[in-house]
C-alpha cells in the first residue's frame, strides 16, 4: 500500500525518498502516464529531464522492484494508494471509510468541523469514531502534541439553552467554573473537542468561537443539523449510506452499506434471518430510505413480521421523500425499544423536530417544494415554488435540502 495521507511512505519499501514516492503518488491517482509528459511534468527546464527522470526509476527499481512497471513508452504502477481508496470512498458516500483512512491529525489547519445532516444521519456514530482514532492515535504515539489528551465528547441532548452550555462542558473537562475563562483553561489540556446535538443551542455559537480563540491548540468537532454560522466553521454534510442502483447487475459480489446495515440490525430482531434470499428486496428497501441509517434500522426491525419484499411494498406506496407528515408509511419507521431515546425512536419524531426548528415561511417554503419527488434546480424551484436562492440556502443549512453534484 501506498501511503500519502499523514505521511508518505511505501510499505516494505528499502528506501523512503520523496521524489520517487510522488512519482508513484501520481501513478496511483492518475493512471499511467507517458515518459515525456512525466518528464516535462517532474523536471521542467531541465537540461536533461530524460536523465533524470531514468536516475529517479533507477532508485525508485532498487527500493521496490515490484512498484513500477515501464512498458514501452509508458508509465504505470499496480499498486493501491490510501488517496485512491479515500477518493472512491468519498463517492460512494462511505464517510467512516474515508476517516479510516486518513492517518494524519484530524483534518491538519481546520479547527472548527461541524457534520451537518438531520437526525438519524450517524453524526454522532460517525463523530466517536473520529474521537476514537485520535485517542487511538495518541496511544501509538503518532501525535504531536505532547502532553495534550487526545480529545472528550460532551452530549448535549439534554441542554436546551445557551446557559447549559458551558456548565456541560466545564463537567466534561473537568473545570474550576463554568464561566468561559476556566473552560477555556481546561479545554486547553485537549486536542479534539466533540459537542455533540448543538442543535439545540445555536444561541451560543458565538461562545464557541471564544472558546477557540482562547485555546489556540484545540479543534473542535460539532455535530448539529444545522450550521453554525462562524467565520472558522467547515461543514460536512452527511448523506445516506451507499446503496445499489436499480440498474447494478444482481451478481455483483459486494453488498451495499446501507444494505450491509439492514442486515445486521435484522438479525437482532430475528436470529433466523437468511439475507441471502432477499437482497434485491433489502436493496430495494434501503434505496427507498435512501440510505438514511436511522430509518433502515427501523425498517429492518420488521423481518420478525414482513419480508423484506414486504416491506419495501409498504415503503413503495407512500411519500417519505416528501414533506408529508401524515404520510402512513412512516407509522412502519418506529421502534418500542425501551432504550432507545425518544427523538431517535421513529421517523416521525425526527422529522417534527426538525419542522419545529423551521420558521413559518420556511415551512411554506418546503411545503411548495415537496412537489418534487426527486431532484430539481433552483430555477425549477423559482418557476413552480417561487424559492429563491437565498430560501433554498436556508433550508440546505438546515439539512432539508442538500447540493447536488450535477
Amino acid at each position: 500500500m501506498l501511503h500519502t495521507l499523514g505521511g508518505l511512505h511505501l510499505e516494505g519499501a528499502a528506501r523512503q525518498q520523496a521524489g520517487p514516492l510522488v512519482l508513484l503518488a501520481y501513478l496511483a491517482l492518475e493512471g499511467p502516464q507517458e515518459r515525456r509528459g512525466v518528464q516535462e511534468l517532474f523536471f521542467p527546464g531541465h537540461a536533461d529531464p530524460a536523465g533524470r527522470l531514468r536516475m529517479m526509476l533507477h532508485r525508485l527499481k532498487t527500493a521496490a522492484p515490484s512498484a513500477l512497471e515501464t512498458p514501452s513508452t509508458r508509465l504505470q504502477t499496480l499498486l493501491s494508494s490510501d488517496a485512491a481508496e479515500l477518493f472512491r470512498a468519498a463517492e460512494r458516500g462511505e464517510a467512516a471509510q474515508v476517516l479510516s483512512l486518513y492517518q494524519g491529525r484530524f483534518l491538519d489547519g481546520v479547527r472548527l468541523v461541524t457534520l451537518l445532516g438531520q437526525g438519524g444521519m450517524g453524526k454522532t456514530l460517525l463523530a466517536r469514531h473520529a474521537l476514537q482514532r485520535a485517542v487511538q492515535q495518541a496511544s501509538q504515539g503518532r501525535r504531536d502534541h505532547a502532553g495534550l489528551l487526545p480529545g472528550i465528547m460532551v452530549d448535549l441532548s439534554a441542554v436546551h439553552d445557551e446557559a447549559g452550555v458551558l456548565p456541560a462542558i466545564a463537567s466534561a473537562v473537568g473545570a474550576r467554573t463554568a464561566q468561559l475563562p476556566d473552560v477555556a483553561q481546561s479545554v486547553r489540556g485537549y486536542e479534539l473537542l466533540l459537542l455533540d446535538n448543538f442543535e439545540q443551542v445555536l444561541i451560543s455559537a458565538s461562545r464557541i468561537a471564544e472558546l477557540l480563540e482562547l485555546a489556540p491548540s484545540l479543534r473542535l468537532l460539532i455535530t448539529s443539523r444545522e450550521r453554525l454560522h462562524l467565520s472558522q466553521e467547515h461543514v460536512l454534510p452527511l448523506e445516506g449510506l451507499a446503496v445499489h442502483s436499480s440498474d447494478a447487475p444482481s451478481t455483483q459480489p459486494v453488498w451495499s452499506d446501507a444494505a450491509r446495515l439492514f442486515v445486521r440490525r435484522a438479525a437482532r430482531a430475528h436470529l433466523g434471518f437468511v439475507p441471502g434470499d432477499h437482497r434485491a428486496d433489502i436493496e430495494q428497501v434501503c434505496t427507498l430510505l435512501r440510505g438514511v441509517p436511522l430509518l433502515i434500522e427501523l425498517a429492518s426491525a420488521w423481518v420478525r413480521t414482513l419480508s423484506p419484499l414486504d416491506i419495501a411494498a409498504q415503503l413503495g406506496g407512500g411519500r417519505l421523500q416528501g414533506a408529508d407528515l401524515s404520510s402512513p408509511d412512516l407509522d412502519l419507521l418506529e421502534t418500542q425499544d425501551r432504550d432507545v431515546p425518544a427523538r431517535h425512536a421513529s421517523a416521525r419524531a425526527v422529522l417534527e423536530a426538525s419542522w419545529r426548528r423551521l420558521n413559518a415561511q420556511e415551512q411554506a417554503r418546503l411545503s411548495r417544494l415537496a412537489v418534487f419527488l426527486s431532484d430539481f434546480t433552483p430555477r425549477a424551484a423559482r418557476q413552480v415554488c417561487g424559492a429563491t436562492l437565498s430560501g433554498l440556502a436556508d433550508l440546505t443549512d438546515k439539512s432539508w435540502l442538500g447540493a447536488g453534484a450535477g
